[in-house]
């Protein structure tokens, strides 16, 4: 005969911690220190009721709800544990219940109107019962979290739940969950992958801040945005999916994800705000989706390998920095409707060596292509009618430019330094010359001025 007897054991707060089968010859109970009543059969399985278990009188621990059953079985029956296991559960909400002392749980309590939390010696932080998460009362133990557990009643991940849990490795969303708050896994820097289930529509900002070592997630077909900084600096995660139900991608959403690869945008999306894949230096390509009419301030900064971009027709506005350090572009194809080019928009791209200006561009913003020293050639349109300082500074192969009549104004040191620059026609829509505008154009060898400019600004044609 042998004894097969299974234990679930509880805290207070109802958090489950451990399941266990354990099988042992029938004359070995040390374990068992009362049985009020029970039956031998060696045919078949007898339950028994009323099982007091405890420890020995010198453990520590706080005390916790036992679920007990226990059954004498045969040889024979030893054989079909799955079956015993299937007995021995479907009568434990019948037996008694007692107190034991569980030196495993170092804390636990409550995190909602419904739920409770334990965490266990192993790391591992249990949460369970019915509803939201209205607390994180373990803050004070979140290095020690390795692992988390929610039961299937969660419906919230509350803010900064698990924030800073640096040791976190692995945490299982079920699909109750509809909402994962702000910052709710902010820091945790050796999380690798999260499986977030299709039932979650809201993911608030920062959500997954500097988690580090995530190399790759899905994004539910549910979610509407991709929140502000919600996979801000994730240095290793390389691929993404948008799912077709984004409309906006927030500010600084994928910044800094330095080794993302490549990354599609659905055509549902309608806003890409600032910053948005500024310092994804790995990303080789972007197309810019059709209903997307601006492209804001910072959207591309220093993505570095980003040598194919595609501007849908759509876009009326790029934004200041929009393509800042860009090193790795060559050639850039602005749409027609584009109608302002803001400042630094493509400065510092090292390699871009053509660019098409539209003719509804009325305005090139202060350093719009500084630094572009492989630029040969750009046509500035008939509608332009001021181009900001500085915006074809250190164009250092640009080797002739025509500014049409339209432009009014010219900006100081707009092409300073541009010392392949040999020729260059002022309209007489000029008045004036300003500071530093032709300083350092070592190749320029005329230039006719013409009769309406009635001041010459301060080193304007030095060096």
């Amino acid at each position: 005969l042998a004894v097969s007897m299974v234990i679930e054991t509880w805290g207070f707060s109802g958090g489950y911690v451990m399941a266990e089968e354990v099988t042992k010859p029938a004359n070995d109970v040390d374990t068992v220190n009362e049985i009020e009543e029970y039956e031998i059969d060696q045919e078949n399985i007898v339950e028994l009721a009323g099982i007091g278990v405890s420890k020995e009188k010198g453990d520590s621990g706080n005390a916790h709800r036992i679920t007990n059953s226990i059954s004498i079985v045969t040889e024979e029956d030893i054989e079909d544990k799955s079956d015993t296991s299937k007995d021995i559960s479907e009568t434990q909400d019948n037996l008694d219940v007692k107190s034991i002392s569980d030196s495993d749980i170092i804390d636990s309590g409550t995190c909602g109107d419904n739920l409770t939390w334990s965490l266990n010696k192993a790391g591992v932080l249990s949460i369970s019962g019915t509803g939201s998460m209205t607390d994180a009362p373990w803050k004070n133990k979140s290095n020690s979290i390795l692992s988390v557990l929610i039961d299937g009643g969660v419906t919230s991940i509350y803010n900064s739940a698990f924030e800073e849990c640096s040791n976190l490795t692995n945490v299982e969303i079920p699909d109750s969950v509809t909402w994962i708050g702000t910052s709710a896994f902010r820091g945790c820097s050796k999380l690798t992958s999260v499986e977030i289930p299709d039932s979650v529509t809201n993911i608030n900002s920062s959500a997954f801040y500097k988690c580090s070592s995530l190399t790759s997630i899905t994004i539910p077909s549910g979610v509407k945005t991709i929140s502000d900084l919600m996979f801000y600096d994730c240095t290793s995660l390389t691929n993404i999916t948008i799912p077709d139900s984004v409309t906006r991608i927030g500010r600084n959403a994928f910044s800094e994800c330095s080794s993302l690869i490549n990354i599609t945008i659905p055509d549902s999306v309608i806003n890409i705000e600032r910053a948005a894949f500024s310092g994804c230096s790995s990303l080789s390509s972007i197309v810019i989706p059709e209903n997307v009419t601006s492209i804001e301030f910072d959207s591309f900064s220093c993505c570095t390998s980003l040598t194919n971009v595609t501007i849908s027709d759509s876009v009326t506005s790029i934004g200041g920095y929009a393509f800042n350090e860009c090193r790795s572009l060559t050639s850039i194809t602005i749409p027609g409707n584009v109608t302002s080019i803001g400042e630094s928009a493509f400065s510092r791209c090292n390699n871009l060596t053509n660019i098409t200006i539209p003719d509804n561009v009325t305005s090139i913003g202060l350093n719009a292509f500084s630094g572009c020293i492989s630029l040969t050639d750009i046509s500035i349109p008939d509608n332009v009618t001021s181009i900001g300082e500085n915006a074809f500074i250190e164009c250092s192969s640009l080797t002739s430019i025509v500014i049409p009549d339209s432009v009014t104004s010219i900006g100081g040191s707009v092409f300073r330094e541009c010392s392949s620059l040999t020729s260059i026609t002022i309209p007489n829509s000029i008045t004036s010359i300003s500071d530093y505008t032709f300083s350092g154009c070592s190749s320029l060898t005329s230039i006719t001025i013409p009769g309406n400019v009635t001041s010459i600004g301060r080193n304007a044609f030095s060096g």
